[in-house]
Parts: C-alpha cells; structure tokens; sequence
C-alpha cells in the first residue's frame, strides 16, 4: 500500500498532466499519461507495472515547422532518484508520429513511479520540455 500511495503522490514541477496508477492485481498495475510543450506532444501507456519491470508502448509527435526534432523518454524513481532511460526520437518533421512498443526492467524496487519527458531538441540541447508521472 505504501508504494501505490507513494506512486500516487509524486509529482514534477513541469507537469502538464498527471495520472494516477490503476491497479489491475496485487502485483501489477497500469497507468499512463502525455504531455505537450509547443512543437512536441508524447505520451506513453504502462502495463504489467510492478517493482523491476513494465511494458511501454508510446508516441512522440512533432507538431511545428520550428526547424527541431522532438523526443521522448522513460523516467523512472527509486525513492527521490530519477532516472532517465534512452530517448525515442523523431526526425521527420513537422506532422509526424512516430509509435512504439518497449519495455524496462531492473532491481526489483527501482520502479516506484514511472513517467516520460516530452521534449524539443535542437541536437543533444533540450529547448523546451515536459514531463508526466504515472
């Protein structure tokens, strides 16, 4: 019970949108959530959520002729340590959506909340971004 009402009181100051885990049975839950920043929208969904492993299937979009590719990637807590996973990113242009369909696992306990951050990019630089936990 502790680690779902840890999940649920999470927060991030970037924020756009927060949504609360759903539990599917005593050790798995599912949630998801998006976000957008101008030029970038994303978001992920997350199933078969426990402490060491969850099933991700997400989106990233760009969504202005602003000249930057845009990028997503999976955040994970352990306590108050964030830690962020590779990115997913789209160099195609304004319009474009690129979908997909991962996984993360690790030490059992390493994933207390889940979330992703959306971002534009212009190379490794991040120009605006935001982020949503589950």
């Amino acid at each position: 019970m502790r680690n779902i009402l840890k999940r649920l009181s999470v927060t991030s100051v970037a924020a756009v949108a927060i949504c609360a885990a759903t539990v599917t049975n005593a050790n798995a839950a599912s949630g998801g959530g998006s976000c957008s920043v101008s030029g970038a929208k994303g978001g992920m969904t997350f199933t078969n959520w426990s402490s060491s492993y969850v099933d991700i299937s997400g989106y990233i979009s760009d969504t202005a002729a602003d000249g930057h590719h845009v990028g997503i990637r999976f955040r994970s807590m352990d306590n108050d340590w964030v830690t962020d996973w590779s990115w997913r990113l789209n160099y195609s242009g304004s319009g474009s959506t690129i979908s997909f369909d991962t996984h993360a696992s690790t030490e059992a306990g390493r994933l207390d909340a889940i979330g992703a951050q959306v971002a534009v990019r212009e190379g490794n630089t991040i120009v605006r971004s935001c982020t949503f936990w589950a």
